[in-house]
């Protein structure tokens, strides 16, 4: 399910396109509402969002038009993907996101025209006709694409002894090769990787990066989180442009606590105190860890 709003000067938040065609047929009405209400925090760039009205996440991508005509002079967009998969691949769709934002701004000559499509002036009503239409041709194939995205694994058998004694593991030269395809025309000079232990289990992610260092930042909440706190958060590493590389998502403490975990591109990271008094300052928030990985 894929999902393009915009904000409409009169109406406000408003559906300009939807793939499958008949979505808002099949969809809850809430979580419809629940998206145009994006609007009233998101920042420029991606996020992800667990929607109340349904047990399933969201991945999004807030952005803004040059514009001709708006007061502004620019136009808010989201793109909205609903995200099926249990453990989801976050960097595959945000770079889907940033090539289909990036391919409409470039392909699409006087795109902010598409948010008038409900009341359309006149004189450009046929021209603002053929820019949806141009606009509806990009939407499908970006949701083709994302049913195209395919999900490959490996498996092996290693003894635990040779494991504990060794501190090794084998990996497949498959996947050694479909890593290196995968990334041969990227500028990813540095691979970091993840180790995450849970219930008894190991999970190793090795994720491609661009950077030569990666900020950890471990929050630590006093009480339920609601998607607002999260969202305060996410402004202040929007502000700050700091890519987000992988999260584990919250989870709770022994101690009853909800933690949040990130890692995000230390490219543009401010100096350490600065990001830990915001951090602090956000409601709820009772402490804040930050660790440079080089």
């Amino acid at each position: 399910m894929l999902i393009l709003t915009y904000f409409h000067p009169i109406i406000g938040p408003d559906i300009l396109l939807v793939a499958p065609h008949n979505l808002l047929e099949t969809i809850n009405p809430d979580f419809i509402e629940e998206i145009k209400n994006y609007f009233d925090t998101a920042e420029p760039g991606f996020f992800t969002h667990s929607a109340q009205s349904g047990n399933f996440k969201t991945a999004n991508y807030f952005f803004t038009v040059k514009s001709g005509w708006a007061r502004g002079r620019e136009e808010m967009a989201l793109i909205t993907k609903v995200i099926t998969e249990a453990d989801p691949n976050l960097d595959a769709y945000k770079n889907q996101f940033v090539k289909f934002i990036s391919k409409i701004k470039k392909e699409i000559k006087e795109l902010y025209k598409v948010f008038y499509f409900r009341s359309p002036p006149e004189d450009d009503r046929d021209q603002i006709k053929s820019l949806v239409s141009v606009l509806r041709d990009y939407f499908y194939d970006l949701h083709n694409e994302f049913s195209l995205i395919k999900i490959r694994t490996y498996g092996i058998m290693t003894p635990l002894a040779f494991f504990k004694e060794q501190k090794a593991l084998h990996i497949p030269s498959r996947f050694i090769n479909d890593f290196k395809t995968t990334n041969s025309s990227n500028n990813q000079n540095n691979v970091f990787t993840v180790f995450q232990f849970r219930e008894g289990r190991m999970r190793i992610e090795m994720i491609p990066v661009e950077c030569d260092g990666v900020v950890k930042i471990t929050l630590f909440f006093k009480d339920v989180l609601n998607p607002e706190v999260i969202q305060e958060v996410g402004k202040i590493f929007a502000r700050y442009k700091l890519p987000l590389i992988y999260t584990s998502g919250i989870c709770a403490s022994d101690q009853g606590k909800c933690i949040y975990e990130v890692y995000l591109d230390s490219t543009y990271a401010p100096d350490r105190k600065i990001l830990f008094k915001e951090l602090m300052e956000i409601e709820k928030v009772d402490e804040v860890k930050i660790l440079w990985i080089d």
